[in-house]
C-alpha cells in the first residue's frame, strides 16, 4: 500500500473508499501479471460506478469538478481503471448535454449499472462511419450482418454495450449492441507497453446481426452555436496523468521511508534523513500539487462551459485550458517519476514493485494526442488569435 494514501470526501461520499484502497494495493501485481479487472465487474455494476453523474431525483448532479476529483482518486489507485471508464463517462455526458431520442434509453441502462464501450477506428488508422475493412451484408429491411475488427476499444472488454458507427445502405448510423451478442469478440490483444489493463485492443465482429432496433441517434450539430465537443475527453485523460504523478510521489515516499541504510556517499544514517533526498521529495511534492491544481483549474473552466453550453466563448476558454493543462501536467508528472528513480536508486528496478508502470502508463496516455500539436495551436492562438480546431481532443 502506498504511503499516506487517502481519498477525497467526494470518493468517500460516493462509497468507493474501499474499492480505491484495494485497487491501490493490487496495482503493482495486476500490472505485472496482466490481471484484468474482470473480477471486479459484478462490484462495478452493483456499485453503479458508471452512474455517478446521472441526475438525482431532485434534478441535482455531482458537479463536474467533483467528478474529476473522483477520477483523480481512482487514477492514484490504478490509472488503468480510471482510463478504462472514460468512454463510458463520455457517452453519459453526451446523452445529457446533447440529448437525442435515444438518450433516455442510454441513461436508463447506465442507471441500472451497465457500462458502455465502443470503437470507431480500425488498426489501419481509418476511422469514422465507414472503415474500409468493415463488411455489411444486407438480410432485409433494417437487418444486416456486420463483420470487421475495430481497434482502440478502450474499456470495451468491461462493457455491457458497445457503440459502433457504421454505414448501412449508404446511411451513416450508430448502433448500440450488447457486448455478449453472438459474433462479438473482445480479445485482450492490446499490445501497448502501458495501460495494459484498459482493454484498449480490439472488438471483433463476425457476422453480428444488426436491426433497426439497435440504432441510436447522434446529437444534432448546430453550426450556428458551435462548441468544442471533446474537451471533456482531454480533461479526463489529463486528470489520469495527474493521478499517476501523485501515485509516483506516494511510492517515492514509501520507498525512502522503508530503506534502512543510506548510500555509501550519504551524509546521514538513513535515506529519509538525507538532506538531498528530502529536497528531491519536497520538489516532487510541489510538482504533484501543481499537477493536481492545474487539472482542477481546467475542470472548473469546463464546468462553467457545461453550465452554458451555447456560450462558445466559455467553450473556447475551456478547451484552451485543457490544452495548457495537458502540456503542463505531463511535464510535471514526468519530473515526479524521475524524482522517484533518483531517491530510490536500485530499489526502483524490482519488477515486484512495478514502478516502471508509472512512466509507461503516462507515455501511452500522452500519445493519444502528442503535446507538440498543442504547443503549436496555443502559440497560434496567443500570437494571432487563431482558434483551436473543432475536432478530436480539442
Amino acid at each position: 500500500m502506498p504511503a499516506r494514501l487517502a481519498v477525497s470526501p467526494v470518493t468517500g461520499r460516493l462509497g468507493f473508499t474501499d474499492l480505491v484502497s484495494r485497487l491501490a494495493g493490487e496495482a503493482p501485481r495486476r500490472d505485472r501479471d496482466r490481471l484484468l479487472f474482470t473480477d471486479l465487474r459484478p462490484e462495478l455494476r452493483a456499485s453503479k460506478i458508471g452512474a455517478i453523474r446521472l441526475p438525482r431525483a431532485d434534478g441535482s448532479r455531482l458537479t463536474l469538478t467533483e467528478y474529476f476529483q473522483f477520477v483523480l482518486d481512482l487514477a492514484i489507485a490504478d490509472s488503468n481503471l480510471a482510463h478504462s471508464l472514460r468512454n463510458h463517462y463520455v457517452a453519459i455526458e453526451n446523452a445529457i448535454l446533447d440529448p437525442t431520442p435515444s438518450s433516455p434509453r442510454l441513461l436508463a441502462l447506465a442507471a441500472d449499472g451497465l457500462l458502455f464501450g465502443g470503437a470507431a477506428q480500425e488498426r489501419t488508422g481509418s476511422s469514422g462511419s465507414e472503415p474500409p475493412d468493415t463488411k455489411v451484408e444486407r438480410l432485409g429491411e433494417d437487418e444486416y450482418l456486420l463483420s470487421g475488427r475495430r481497434y482502440y476499444a478502450t474499456g470495451s472488454v468491461y462493457a455491457d454495450y458497445l457503440s459502433l458507427p457504421v454505414t448501412l445502405d449508404g446511411v451513416q448510423r450508430t448502433v448500440l449492441i450488447e457486448s455478449g451478442r453472438a459474433g462479438v469478440g473482445l480479445p485482450d490483444d492490446w499490445d501497448g507497453f502501458g495501460q495494459r489493463l484498459t482493454g484498449s485492443g480490439s472488438i471483433v465482429l463476425d457476422r453480428v446481426r444488426i436491426t433497426g432496433a439497435d440504432y441510436v441517434e447522434r446529437p444534432v450539430v448546430d453550426s450556428g452555436r458551435p462548441r468544442y465537443p471533446f474537451t471533456f475527453n482531454q480533461v479526463h485523460l489529463t486528470t489520469v496523468v495527474a493521478g499517476i504523478a501523485n501515485r509516483a510521489l506516494l511510492d517515492a515516499v514509501e520507498l525512502v521511508r522503508s530503506r534502512t541504510r543510506n548510500y555509501y556517499h550519504g551524509t546521514a544514517g538513513h535515506v529519509q534523513d538525507e538532506p538531498v533526498v528530502q529536497a528531491v521529495i519536497g520538489v516532487a511534492s510541489a510538482k504533484a500539487f501543481a499537477a493536481t491544481a492545474t487539472v482542477g483549474a481546467a475542470a472548473a473552466l469546463l464546468e462553467q462551459s457545461w453550465d452554458a453550453p451555447q456560450d462558445f466563448g466559455l467553450s473556447l476558454e475551456a478547451t484552451l485550458a485543457a490544452s495548457r493543462a495537458k502540456i503542463t501536467v505531463e511535464s510535471l508528472a514526468l519530473e515526479v517519476i524521475d524524482a522517484l528513480t533518483q531517491v530510490a536508486s536500485g530499489s526502483t528496478l524490482s519488477t515486484e514493485r512495478g514502478l516502471d508502470r508509472h512512466w509507461r502508463n503516462l507515455k501511452v496516455l500522452a500519445s493519444h494526442n502528442p503535446s507538440i500539436y498543442k504547443h503549436q495551436v496555443l502559440g497560434a492562438y496567443e500570437l494571432h488569435g487563431t482558434q483551436p480546431p473543432l475536432s478530436v481532443y480539442f
